[in-house]
This record gives structure tokens, sequence and C-alpha cells, in this order.
């Protein structure tokens, strides 16, 4: 990633993008070396994302939490916020918790827009972006394809940098409708392997049986 890199959108479609988000951002962090990691969770609270994703063992973060409702719990690597659309108190705390080495995480950006009228989003969004790149940290967050008005979108991708987009993934339900007979012998795992060799085995009985019946009556 050059250095002029600094903030960085994944953009893909919503089955993928998230588990790829998580990804980059694991894999700029082992590179990158940064002093801290500050999570601004406007998606999910700070402890489902901890949960969910169980990243202490990957780095030590801030968390800034401004989804939920109540200081669930006193800890030091959380700060709660009133409300998610108090961007100034959010700008503030970046200022004073932003070091020359630092990575701002920022969750899934269609979520910000639920809050708040797009004008103002995007205008938060623009300074948030530049101000991180002025100080000489990073940015990633994610954006999933279609979630917004297609301008509104095309101006959200426009503060980053970089953007990686992701290709779109094939339906699997289109991909086994597309598998012939062969294909399904051709399986490689060996518990499909046997699910299909079980089905295939009912569906003979079944057929026996009911030819059984057809000639008793």
């Amino acid at each position: 990633m050059s250095i002029s890199e600094r903030t960085i959108i994944v953009h893909g479609d919503v089955g993928s993008v998230e588990d790829e988000f998580y990804l980059r951002m694991r894999d700029l962090v082992r590179d990158y070396k940064p002093e801290k990691v500050i999570y601004i969770c406007l998606n999910k609270p700070a402890r489902v994302i901890e949960e969910k994703m169980n990243l202490s063992k990957y780095m030590d973060i801030l968390y800034i939490d401004a989804v939920s409702k109540e200081e669930s719990e006193i800890r030091s690597d959380i700060i709660y916020l009133d409300r998610p659309t108090d961007y100034n108190s959010l700008l503030e705390l970046l200022n004073q918790e932003l070091k020359k080495k630092s990575i701002v995480v920022l969750d899934n950006l269609h979520s910000i827009f639920l809050y708040n009228n797009h004008d103002r989003v995007l205008l938060f969004l623009k300074n948030l972006f530049n101000e991180i790149s002025e100080m000489g940290s990073y940015l990633v967050s994610y954006l999933v394809k279609l979630s917004l008005e297609t301008e509104v979108e095309k101006t959200v991708l426009s503060f980053a940098d970089r953007i990686i987009d992701l290709p779109v993934q094939k339906s699997r339900w289109d991909e086994w409708n597309r598998m012939t007979f062969n294909d399904l012998f051709a399986i490689r795992s060996p518990l499909l392997y046997i699910i299909f060799t079980v089905q295939l085995v009912i569906a003979s009985i079944l057929v026996l049986i009911m030819l059984y019946l057809f000639w008793k009556v």
C-alpha cells in the first residue's frame, strides 16, 4: 500500500464485504504496526464487535461506542458517546486520541446515514477522512454496494484514497443449479459426497416402494 493511500474503503456485496473488511484491517495493522487502533462503532456496540471478531488477539483497540444507549460496562478501552450524530464530540475525541501512527476503523458507512440527513453526514465524513490523512494516520472502512443512492455512494467513495472493489459473488444456488450429474460426483468434499449419496439412496428406495405399491394394486 502506498503511503499516500491513507484512507481505504472496502466496497462489495453484503455477503462478502464485512469479512473482507476485517481481513484488510488486520493486514493493515500487521504491516503498519500502529501505536493505537481506534474503532468507531456506528453500526454495532463495542462488546458485539469484540465478541464477534475477537480482535484483541490481533491488536490493542480503543473503542468509541456511539451505538450503546447506556454504558453497559465501565472499561478504560471503551469511550461512550451519547448519540451517533454527535459529530463534534467524535472529532474532538479523535483529536485527543490520535497519534502519528494510528489506524481509525469505521464500520459500515451505510449505517451512519440512518441517523442524519445525507448532506450533514457527507460533510462529516469528508472532514473525518481529510483530518485523518493530514495527521498522518490511516482509516479503513467498508460500504455495501447499492446500500445508498447512486450519487451519495459515489460521493462517499470519492473521499477515500483507495477503493478495494470486491468482485460480485455468484449466487450459490445458481452454481448448484448449473451442476451436471458428473459435477456432483466430482465434489471433493467427503461430507457433501456422503450427503448426496444418502439422498440418492433414499430417492431410489422411495421409487422402489412406489413401484411395489403400483404393481400390488
